[in-house]
Order: C-alpha cells, then sequence, then structure tokens
C-alpha cells in the first residue's frame, strides 16, 4: 500500500478506536508480508498463540504454520507470553480483532474459536478456562453454560481460588465486550457474582483471623 493511501485510510477511521487499531495492525502485517494480515486475525482468537496453535487454527502443516510465527513475532503489535512460553496479539488489538472478525465474518469467528477451544483443550486449570472461554461465544448456550456451572462447582469445593479468580477475569473480559446472551449471560453474570464475592469472604475470613491471632 502506498504512503498516501495509509494516510488517508488512517485519517478516515482516526475518530474511531476499534477500526484505527485494527487498520494499524494491518499495515504493520502488510509491511511484513501482504498475506499475514488473516494470520494475525487468527492469532488474535485465542489469548495467546504458537506454531503448533497457529497450525490447528489455519488448519495448514507445521512448517507453514512455524513460517507464519515467525513473522508475527516481528510485528508491533504482538509480544512474548513468558508464562506459555508462546506470544500473544497485545490486548487492545486482541480485543479489537475479534470483535472485526466476528462482525465481518461471524462464521470465520465461530471456526476459528472452536479450533482454538478444541486444540486448547486440557486438564491444566489455563486450559480448561481457555476452551470454555471459546465454548461460550460459540456452543451451544445450554451446553456452554452448564459446563460453566460444573467447572466453578469443582474449583469451588476444592478451594482452588487462583483458578477462579483466573476464570473469573475471562467472564469480565467476555461481558465487558458484549459477546453472551441469553443463558451463557446469566450463568456468567451469576457465576461471576459468586467468585468475586467468594473472594471478598475469604479476604474477610483472613483478617478476621489475622486479627484474632493477636489475641491469643
Amino acid at each position: 500500500m502506498h504512503i498516501e493511501d495509509a494516510l488517508e485510510q488512517l485519517q478516515r477511521v482516526q475518530n474511531n478506536p476499534q477500526a484505527l487499531t485494527v487498520l494499524t495492525a494491518k499495515l504493520s502485517c502488510e509491511a511484513v508480508d501482504p498475506a499475514l494480515f488473516p494470520v494475525l486475525e487468527a492469532a488474535a482468537i485465542p489469548h495467546w498463540f504458537d506454531a503448533a496453535l497457529l497450525a490447528a487454527l489455519l488448519e495448514t502443516d507445521l512448517a507453514t504454520a512455524t513460517r507464519y510465527y515467525q513473522q508475527l513475532i516481528t510485528v508491533p503489535q504482538v509480544e512474548s507470553f513468558k508464562a506459555r512460553n508462546a506470544h500473544n496479539v497485545h490486548e487492545a488489538t486482541r480485543l479489537a480483532l475479534r470483535k472485526c472478525v466476528a462482525t465481518e465474518n461471524r462464521a470465520r469467528f465461530d471456526e476459528l474459536s472452536r479450533r482454538a477451544a478444541k486444540c486448547l483443550a486440557g486438564s491444566e486449570a489455563h486450559q480448561r478456562i481457555e476452551a470454555l472461554y471459546h465454548r461460550l461465544t460459540t456452543d451451544v448456550p445450554v451446553e456452554s453454560a452448564e459446563a460453566l456451572l460444573k467447572l466453578y462447582q469443582e474449583w469451588d469445593r476444592a478451594g482452588r481460588f487462583e483458578p477462579l479468580q483466573a476464570l473469573a477475569l475471562a467472564l469480565e473480559e467476555l461481558l465487558a465486550g458484549e459477546w453472551l446472551k441469553g443463558v451463557t449471560l446469566a450463568r456468567a453474570l451469576i457465576t461471576l457474582g459468586w467468585i468475586r464475592g467468594g473472594a471478598y469472604r475469604l479476604k474477610t475470613l483472613k483478617l478476621w483471623r489475622e486479627q484474632q491471632s493477636l489475641y491469643l
């Protein structure tokens, strides 16, 4: 894209933060490879990605996905995600791209989300949260809402405070983006209330115990 065209497009969307974020990402990709932007869109569906996940999202071979991965990590909107030994699209850009893909091509968004949920499914807490995060926007509402309830009950009964807080963050993101409707919206709101309320009660109990210890 010629610099004049890029400047004209940037001026056109300067009062639309989401569109400006998406266009800036697109221009960054085109500076590396004109075919890279759809790959960045796919990488923005999950919270993190590596070459193997890219291969699953794009339904391509690992060699091709690795080449894309090496290109993506040079784009300014992509940063290291050391906790997963991977990378992620910068949060503001990731959220804008997710919304853009869902708005312009909902079928593609749903398919990418299903692939992400399938690839990231596992027994670790972060895997279960990530898979559920995608299921809540694409699966049968009643089934995904039931899965959320079961996960909350399992961790609540086991006293798994940290995973519950991580689950709450994922739910807050979905609620803030207005991704949920009907039964999934209701279940997410109730579950979030339980988690945040439980966290408050736990902190209150801890403080009470600390205060009590002063008099023992």
